[in-house]
């Protein structure tokens, strides 16, 4: 299940360009995994003049609900200048059964911040300590997909860093598709297919580098033709089985 709160990572936003001053749309993503319903999550995206606000919860679903008890939620707001996404604070909490975990850094120094962590990264002998080189310029998650957009040509890096794992997200452009997506009642809609890579570079256990996915595909859509384009569609082919997200906008603004 923890691959999950990296691809819902993935699901938060794409800007061919932003020229609006206000945006706010809410989201919903469900998951599969082998065909079976496995999570999905609810959220908002808030822009006025140029700061943002982004929100997500995610929870198990289907069968895997019954049997693990699965939460998570998102938060990161920030300002855009030269229309790159600059995250201020950074925040995610889980809960799985009894346990409960959060991350909460800040992006404003030049090299990030834990502001507070349960568990403490820097108390687990199974990650070794990250060099601060690789940790300059790095960006949070959700910062790091949105600013992938900024050429709207699928080919940008995004040196990213979660408060655990500094990895670099590389993404390409593999061409343009008609794809459907029952269900959201949708009728084929043209889509944007890129490849992308995640290159794990440090904090990893043994057994994330093992059980993480490294690559996959993702489709980006503009539906209400307003520049924000929006992944619809990601597909990543796991030790689990194949994996399926699917992704619906909704304007609020």
């Amino acid at each position: 299940m923890h691959f999950f709160l990296i691809i819902i990572s993935i699901f938060f936003i794409y800007f061919q360009s932003l020229n609006a001053e206000k945006i706010e749309k809410e989201i919903k993503v469900i998951s599969y995994i082998n065909g079976l319903s496995l999570a999905e999550a609810t959220g908002r995206i808030k822009i006025v003049d140029y700061r943002y606000n982004i929100n997500f919860k995610a929870n198990a679903s289907g069968i895997f609900s019954l049997f693990l008890e699965w939460q998570q939620e998102v938060e990161t707001n920030g300002i855009i200048k030269n229309r790159m996404f600059k995250t201020y604070v950074y925040q995610s909490d889980d809960k799985r059964g009894k346990k409960r975990g959060h991350m909460k850094l800040s992006f404003l120094n030049i090299l990030p911040e834990i502001l507070s962590a349960n568990p403490d990264p820097s108390n687990d002998d199974r990650r070794k300590i990250i060099d601060k080189k690789i940790l300059l310029q790095s960006i949070d998650p959700v910062a790091g997909i949105i600013n992938l957009g900024k050429n709207s040509d699928c080919n940008q890096n995004s040196k990213i860093f979660d408060g655990k794992r500094r990895y670099d997200l590389i993404i390409k452009f593999v061409g343009e598709e008609e794809i459907e997506i029952k269900e959201f009642n949708k009728k084929k809609i043209k889509a944007i297919k890129c490849e992308f890579e995640i290159k794990k570079l440090a904090g990893y256990t043994k057994k994330e580098i093992a059980k993480y996915p490294s690559k996959g595909f993702i489709w980006f859509s503009s539906s209400n033709n307003d520049n924000l384009f929006l992944p619809v569609k990601v597909l990543i082919r796991t030790t689990w089985g194949k994996f399926i997200c699917y992704l619906e906008e909704r304007s609020i603004l």
